[in-house]
C-alpha cells in the first residue's frame, strides 16, 4: 500500500501538512478495499512464517 501511496504522491511539492494529509487520504480511499484485504493477509502470511522458523533466517 505504501508503494502505491508513494507512487501516486511522487514528484508533487504539498504547501501544508493538511495537503498531504488530504492528498494522501483521497489517495488511500481509492484503494479497493480487496486490496487492502490482501496485503493483510500476505503480512499475517509472513508473519505466521517468522513465527514457525522460531527467529532463524529464512527467504
Amino acid at each position: 500500500l505504501f508503494s502505491k501511496l508513494k507512487l501516486a504522491m511522487k514528484g508533487n511539492r504539498f504547501d501544508t501538512i493538511p495537503v498531504i494529509q488530504k492528498t494522501s487520504t483521497t489517495i488511500l480511499k481509492a484503494i479497493p478495499a480487496d486490496e487492502y484485504k490482501k496485503c493483510f493477509e500476505k503480512f499475517v502470511t509472513r508473519f505466521q512464517r517468522y513465527i514457525d522458523s522460531e527467529g532463524d533466517y529464512f527467504e
